[in-house]
Order: structure tokens, then C-alpha cells, then sequence
């Protein structure tokens, strides 16, 4: 089995779920996120916006927002696998911060602040991170692009040099988890710290 036949096994189980199994699946996992240690201890909470046949995880976002923690939000650029997490202000409604973009995805608008790593001195920063399948050790297997492959790597250097922590949460549903992602993961592909599902 290879990249391609598991994210097409994987896809066809999450698109047979109706959606009281994914509403119910994400609940459990968000409450799960929100009892970690890691979460409520966080400075920054690094989210997303969920696709299509994702995980919902809005009520960590909305709760890091209520609970006073720095929120961060993917856009990707137009083309290309370039990404970038913006602040998410607590002062303003969420929906006049958010817009469709690529993919149709819901993103922050071209108007909110990018994330500058010059402030992650000493923060402890909680990354929710989707993936297509995770083994339950928390190997990760993307849609192929490598947006957050790239962007993990580049975060964990700069919290490295600026003596910040990351915690690396991966969200799935249950039929996600399939062992064979382990098996083929590479040694640049992205794993988690914790696995929520």
C-alpha cells in the first residue's frame, strides 16, 4: 500500500460517515484537546478551518479565543504549498475576520496580522494539526502538498532558537487511524505528539 491507495481508503470510510457521526467525533476530540495540560497552559493556539470531510475543531478555536490565548489561523498563498498562520483578534466578531479562499476553505482575510516569530520568546505554542490518516504512534500522512510539512519544520527551528515550546496535537476520526501510515512514512514527513480521535 502506498501514499495514494491509503488517503483513497481513508477518504472513501470518512465520506461514508453521516454527519450526526461527525458532529459527535468532533466533539469528543475537541473536548479532549481542551483537557490537555498542553492547552491550558498554552500562550498560543495555532488552529484551522476545517475542509470538507475534516474534522471540526471551531470549538478550540472559539475557546482559546474566550479563554484569552492568542489565536492563529492558516491562509495559503494562491498557489504553490506557501502557508502562513494570522491572528484571529478576540475584540473582533470571528466572521468579519474569516473569508473563503483557496479550495473554498475558510481563511483570515488579507487584513489580519501574520504570525511574527519574534514574538514566541518563551511562549508555549499548541498546534492543531489535520491530516488525511495518522498511525497511533502519530506518524502523519497529508493531502500531498506539504503545507504543513513545511511550515512545522520551519516553526520548530525558530521555538528551538527562541527557547519557546510547540505541542503537536493531531485530530482525526476514528477510520483515520490506520497503521500503514507508519509503515511508509519518510523521514521529512510531519508527526504529532499527541493524537486526538
Amino acid at each position: 500500500m502506498d501514499k495514494s491507495d491509503i488517503r483513497k481508503k481513508v477518504s472513501a470510510l470518512v465520506s461514508a460517515m453521516d454527519d450526526g457521526e461527525k458532529v459527535a467525533a468532533s466533539k469528543k476530540v475537541c473536548e479532549k484537546i481542551l483537557s490537555l495540560e498542553e492547552y491550558i497552559s498554552a500562550d498560543f493556539v495555532l488552529s484551522y478551518m476545517p475542509m470538507k470531510n475534516e474534522l471540526d475543531v471551531a470549538p478550540v478555536s472559539m475557546s482559546a479565543l474566550s479563554d484569552g490565548k492568542k489565536l492563529f489561523l492558516p491562509r495559503t498563498e494562491s498557489s504553490g504549498n506557501g502557508m502562513d498562520f494570522y491572528f484571529i483578534d478576540a475584540e473582533k466578531s470571528f466572521e468579519s475576520q474569516v473569508r473563503a479562499g483557496r479550495w473554498n476553505i475558510m481563511e483570515p482575510e488579507s487584513s489580519c496580522e501574520k504570525l511574527d516569530f519574534e514574538i514566541l520568546c518563551g511562549k508555549k505554542i499548541l498546534m492543531v494539526v489535520p491530516g488525511v490518516a495518522f498511525s497511533e504512534s502519530g506518524s502523519r500522512l497529508g493531502h500531498g502538498m506539504g503545507f504543513y510539512d513545511i511550515y512545522v519544520s520551519r516553526l520548530k527551528k525558530i521555538t528551538a532558537e527562541k527557547k519557546a515550546s510547540l505541542c503537536l496535537v493531531g485530530v482525526a476520526f476514528p477510520c483515520q487511524i490506520d497503521s500503514a501510515v507508519e509503515r511508509i512514512s519518510k523521514p521529512h514527513d510531519l508527526s504529532v505528539d499527541f493524537l486526538c480521535f
